[in-house]
């Protein structure tokens, strides 16, 4: 079976009253080039600001935040691998409001969605985090599990309640870790493959007041997560027990080169292929900061403009030649070439015109 490289896009659409816009956009690409090609458009979804892929059953997970509705959903699509359409299957509530990020868990059969909510009281559910089982590729069923969390931070008004904003399973697959910015907190659930179940949090990691952490991804070993801090733009490297699921903050550093000035929110933050090198975006400064790993601790290795505004996004091709930047402000995504012994991005003259781009990724995708 041969494998192409898709690119998929979720674009900020919902506006009340006005004509449908693109929400989920997919194109070819071409990992020799770094050229995208449009295949399809959908646009029966309101702001699915994340997507998760599963490429080997060939499904497509979008959320839907939406300010304006009380409730979030994850939608569920089936992707046609040659011409790129996506169909939609149906959709499932996120129990909370403002759903901000999925996930799979590593056997796929498991969607966790994440909600940054609003603090709502009475009626909303309020859950931070759900977990929705996949069914083949059937869809999704309804919340088996969910957890609320509690608490708030030092940076009002943006950490005046708990604001969950990703999970991601360790390499095990054994335990969730679930990000919350609203209470400078990484939560370690113990997670039941078997029955999709999470125990009590077995582990919180406090960060640093008013940090704000937003995304986190593991190191290939398992051993070092890597978090985004959305409010006081830094990057922690934090050492991870697989047995225990216990995590210490090993590093922190800042995400801005000397003399930045103005405000500025860290967003996505991403491995390149080789896991040589950290890359994390900078919405305000409009930049990708980039570190060097070595044993997994990192040192800074230099700062990159998107060449747009409010880079929300980023993404990796597989053979890590490309970086591609979603710039939401800007209407754009531009497309970078990494210098492989210094983790450096080049600009090329590939981009890709979309309204609102929020969320960009790369898969690899089997076709006959």
């Amino acid at each position: 079976m041969k494998r192409r490289t898709l690119l998929f896009v979720g674009c900020d659409n919902f506006e009340s009253g006005s004509a449908p816009r693109p929400g989920i956009a997919v194109y070819a690409f071409d990992d020799t080039t770094g050229v995208a090609t449009p295949l399809s458009i959908v646009s029966d979804i309101d702001n699915p600001s994340f997507l998760a892929i599963d490429a080997e059953k060939l499904l497509v997970y979008a959320t839907s935040e939406v300010a304006e509705h009380a409730v979030g959903s994850a939608a569920a699509y089936a992707l046609d691998p040659d011409s790129g359409i996506l169909t939609y299957i149906e959709r499932q509530s996120t129990l909370g409001s403002l759903a901000c990020h999925l996930s799979l868990d590593r056997s796929r059969n498991y969607l966790f969605a994440t909600n940054f909510d609003r603090g709502i009281v009475g009626d909303s559910p309020a859950q931070a985090l759900t977990v929705l089982p996949t069914r083949g590729r059937t869809g999704l069923s309804a919340a088996t599990t969910s957890r609320k969390h509690s608490g708030s931070g030092p940076v009002r008004p943006y950490q005046d309640c708990p604001h969950a904003h990703c999970a991601v399973t360790s390499v095990d697959n054994r335990f969730l870790l679930v990000t919350d910015l609203g209470t400078d907190r990484i939560t370690s659930y113990g997670f039941e493959e078997e029955t999709g179940s999470l125990t009590s949090a077995s582990r919180i990691c406090e960060m640093p007041p008013g940090s704000g952490p937003r995304h986190l991804i593991f190191s290939p070993d398992g051993r070092t997560a890597f978090v985004s801090n959305e409010l006081n733009s830094t990057v922690s490297a934090v050492a991870y027990d697989p047995e225990t699921g216990r995590l210490t903050i090993r590093q922190i550093l800042t995400s801005l080169p000397d003399g930045a000035i103005g405000a500025n929110y860290p967003a996505d933050i991403h491995l390149g292929s080789d896991s040589r090198f950290l890359y994390v975006s900078n919405r305000g400064h409009d930049s990708i900061a980039v570190f060097k790993l070595d044993h997994d601790f990192l040192s800074p290795a230099g700062h990159f403009s998107t060449g747009g505004k409010w880079p929300r996004s980023f993404a990796i091709n597989p053979d890590g030649r490309y970086l591609l930047v979603a710039n939401q402000h800007s209407d754009q995504i531009m497309t970078f070439e990494i210098e492989p012994d210094r983790g450096a991005l080049t600009r090329t003259t590939e981009v890709v015109d979309l309204k609102a781009p929020l969320f960009v990724t790369l898969a690899s995708i089997g076709v006959e």
